[in-house]
């Protein structure tokens, strides 16, 4: 992951692309997302793992902070946020 991040320099999506997929790996999760403060919300801005659909979807969507998603969360605690089961989050939308 360092080489790539090295060689990339100059390009910000090929070390965010690596950095989910080896985020993926190592947390044994099936998707990764990051997502970038934007104005006044977060936009997706790389992720691993989603499929087509369900990827254009969620490029058209805008956070904000709260407690409803995990990239919202993240932004109001200002720490990591793990959900380990989405599915059984009370707090999900």
């Amino acid at each position: 992951m360092l080489k790539v991040i090295s060689r990339s320099t100059f390009d910000l999506q090929t070390v965010l692309d690596t950095l989910t997929e080896s985020a993926a790996r190592l947390c044994e999760a099936d998707t990764v997302a990051i997502e970038r403060l934007q104005g006044a919300s977060y936009q997706l801005t790389a992720s691993y793992g989603l499929p087509t659909d369900i990827l254009e979807f969620v490029k058209t969507l805008r956070i904000e902070r709260g407690r409803g998603t995990v990239a919202g969360r993240t932004a109001l605690e200002g720490n990591v946020v793990q959900v380990p089961d989405i599915l059984n989050d009370p707090e999900a939308l």
